[in-house]
């Protein structure tokens, strides 16, 4: 009896897993049908570019139908489901159907269920992000946002090394350091972290020159470095003024003030002064504090008398433009303010002579919290070389003189009730090509630049081009060699590893 069972449970299980290998709806029919539709999809697609509409319009329901008939049955594995969705997305994005939307909820209805971040799924969708249309904004963004959850699912440094970069070239700074932050608990404790951490701060901290960073990463990853304030004043520097940027005002002042008792002779002592007497003064309304910052850099030799005479109430109104006394009287006045909120943006915050410095005003509604696109914006202060209309919330302007300058905004309601103001403090900088040498066509020249830039963050490299080709390329603050009165030679800064300026040397002395 036994025997019989067994025998008989044997067949049954022989004829199911043949019953299985001859099914239509096996993965190797299921992948068949994708190709096949895939094939029938890019056949309408071609059409379709090359206006070939006899075809397109004689075959496109036909075509269509048998695309839903091949795509309908797949209904497992996940990722084959997916494709199959997508691709009869794609096609309904190709006909401008109109239940495109509701294709688009079912595909990412679908996605919200995976919950792992296996590899193939992610080069899936990394392939997807790159095909949908541009104008499908609000779509493509409910996908980026998912493809990113499964990128920190993934537990994969590798896969999430390669992601962050692609994010980061494309300029997509917060996907970047969300990415970062996965990746560095991924290798916490290996050798290759802190060196990693580092790389990532260069690339996210507002250093004032890049179009684009995130100050609050770039200070989480500052605390992994505890001994990072006794390496080097630069790099202290350069975090009390990442804080500033952030408008953690009260942890940047904390930050300058530990910058001049480590280091009283730094060539970045006049800068940092300067900053903390603009922090106290339009940030923090401290004017006592102000004032003792001010007096350091008068005694230092700046001119900065306006700065003093606005904390000690000694200005003369009647020299004042309207706009340069509607400031005045907010900054004095704070009861007269509205609960709204006015902030300047200025790119870049560093800038080199005749560089374009771009400005512009963030303003905040009191009653919604939303973007107010009106206004009586009061611009004064270091403006450069531009006039701007009362009404501008926003203008280019660059200088002809070198040095810190502080730009003021505010926003007038009424004549007695203000919305908001707000102070932007930049440097512009002046670079020098000294000639050290001179003898024949040997020659020694020198860089430097005014106001200082902190000096282990600024790499120079020269360049000499003939006939448009390179000939050589040298790095170094100094350089010192021949040079033929034919060549193009180039200086150029770097910061941070961005070239953040270039100038031609000329070379007109050498023909003499």
């Amino acid at each position: 009896m036994i025997r019989k069972f067994s025998f008989l449970f044997f067949v049954l299980f022989y004829l199911s897993v043949q019953s299985l290998a001859q099914h239509p709806q096996g993965l190797t029919f299921f992948r068949e049908n994708i190709k096949k539709a895939e094939e029938l999809f890019l056949q309408l697609k071609k059409w379709q570019e090359d206006k070939d509409w006899e075809n397109f319009f004689s075959f496109k329901e036909k075509y269509f139908k048998e695309i839903v008939e091949l795509l309908s049955p797949i209904d497992k594995p996940l990722l084959l489901k997916l494709q199959a969705h997508y691709l009869l997305l794609r096609l309904k994005y190709l006909l401008d159907l109109k239940d495109v939307k509701q294709e688009e909820e079912l595909f990412l209805k679908e996605l919200e269920g995976v919950k792992t971040g296996d590899p193939e799924l992610i080069s899936f969708l990394k392939k997807v992000l790159s095909e949908i249309p541009p104008e499908n904004r609000q779509f493509k963004r409910k996908v980026t946002s998912l493809y990113i959850e499964f990128l920190q699912k993934s537990k994969s440094s590798q896969v999430l090394r390669e992601e962050l970069e692609s994010f980061y070239n494309q300029k997509d700074i917060e996907t970047f350091s969300k990415l970062a932050k996965s990746y560095l608990n991924l290798i916490r404790g290996e050798k290759e972290f802190k060196e990693e951490a580092k790389n990532f701060i260069e690339r996210s901290i507002c250093d004032g020159f890049k179009e684009y960073c995130q100050p609050y990463f770039a200070e989480e990853l500052f605390k992994e470095f505890s001994d990072l304030d006794d390496i080097s004043s630069d790099w202290l520097y350069l975090r009390a003024y990442n804080l500033e940027k952030a408008s953690e005002y009260e942890k940047a002042v904390s930050a300058y003030k530990n910058f001049l008792d480590k280091f009283p002779e730094s060539p970045l002592l006049d800068e940092v002064i300067w900053r903390l007497g603009f922090i106290y003064l339009y940030k923090l309304s401290d004017f006592s504090q102000a004032e003792e910052y001010f007096l350091k850099l008068k005694d230092r030799g700046f001119k900065v008398d306006r700065y003093l005479n606005v904390m000690k109430d000694r200005v003369n109104l009647e020299k004042l433009s309207y706009n340069e006394e509607m400031f005045l009287r907010a900054l004095k006045e704070k009861d007269l303010f509205l609960k709204g909120r006015l902030q300047i943006d200025s790119c870049p915050a560093r800038a080199f002579l005749g560089q374009r410095v771009n400005l512009k005003s963030l303003s905040l509604s009191p009653d919604t919290g939303c973007l107010q696109p009106q206004g009586l914006f009061l611009w004064s202060g270091d403006l450069g070389g531009v006039k701007i209309a009362t009404n501008t919330p926003s203008f280019q302007t660059s200088f002809k003189k070198e040095g810190f300058k502080i730009i003021n905004l505010v926003e007038v309601v009424t004549g007695d009730t203000f919305s908001g103001l707000d102070s932007c403090f930049f440097n512009i900088y002046r670079l020098e090509v000294i000639k050290k040498k001179v003898k024949g066509k040997s020659i020694g020249l020198e860089v430097k630049v005014f106001p200082p830039l902190p000096e282990s963050l600024l790499e120079v490299f020269w360049r000499a081009e003939k006939e448009g080709k390179v000939v050589w390329e040298k790095e170094g603050k100094t350089f010192s060699g021949e040079l033929s009165p034919d060549y193009l030679l180039r200086v150029y800064l770097s910061f941070l590893g961005k070239v953040i300026y270039s100038e031609e040397i000329p070379l007109d002395f050498l023909k003499s």
